[in-house]
């Protein structure tokens, strides 16, 4: 098995094994109960990842059918889902049996905002939100990201930094920080510290201008639901 083939394998073993809405039940020598409730069962080494998880659910929930209708099951990748779907799918019609309500879903399952405090912003509302902030933002405070100054057509430059620091934003949210986050916690290693400073001060501005409009941004909801994340539906 090739590295990469051996380091997904592991990985989604990993996870498979972290069973997270009710899959309780194995001996509490092979689990371990965590601190918010949740069980964490390690399903040993002796079978493909598969069929150690397919063989867990089918001990604990098979009646006359493999009944998933009240679990959710989170694995690291799509393809992951579609796997694991397949392989319940083939091992249930080799029993002739079926499989009820199955849910598979990715750990971004947990991040969907699902109670925000306002309204979502759509793909336009944040453009349109970015560049109403640095149009109105003096010269002073967009040096340090336009040192050179902005080119002759000003908005498609404002477009392309409002490119930037929306994927400087979102690679940041997987990490569960923001821009002012890395400004102060790590600002004695940061290079360039003044566009830093000033991406930060942007930011807030971004934030203060949606909550203005009654809206709320995406990522920042995400982070919310993150750190605090709720399931709803009847699991």
């Amino acid at each position: 098995m090739s590295s990469c083939l051996r380091d997904s394998a592991l990985a989604l073993h990993i996870y498979l094994s972290i069973i997270i809405c009710g899959l309780y039940g194995i001996a509490e020598s092979d689990s371990k109960i965590m601190t918010n409730g949740i069980k964490r069962i390690f399903l040993g080494w002796d079978n493909h990842v598969l069929d150690a998880v397919a063989g867990h659910l089918y001990k604990q929930y098979q009646k006359e059918n493999l009944d998933l209708e009240r679990k959710l099951l989170i694995v690291p990748t799509s393809n992951a889902i579609l796997k694991l779907k397949e392989f319940l799918a083939v091992k249930s019609a080799e029993k002739d049996k079926a499989v009820m309500g199955a849910r598979v879903v990715t750990p971004s399952f947990l991040f969907i905002p699902r109670n925000p405090q306002r309204p979502l912003a759509d793909e336009t509302t944040i453009l349109a939100t970015w560049l109403n902030v640095l149009k109105k933002c003096k010269t002073d405070v967009l040096r340090p990201v336009f040192p050179y100054g902005l080119k002759s057509d000003k908005t498609e430059s404002l477009l392309k930094f409002t490119e930037i620091i929306s994927k400087v934003r979102a690679d940041l949210s997987d990490n569960l920080m923001s821009i002012t986050d890395v400004l102060a916690n790590h600002s004695d290693s940061l290079s360039e510290l003044e566009r830093w400073q000033a991406m930060a001060a942007l930011e807030k501005l971004y934030l203060q201008e949606m909550k203005e409009r009654g809206l709320c941004d995406p990522i920042q909801a995400k982070m919310d639901e993150a750190r605090n994340p709720s399931i709803t539906g009847d699991f």
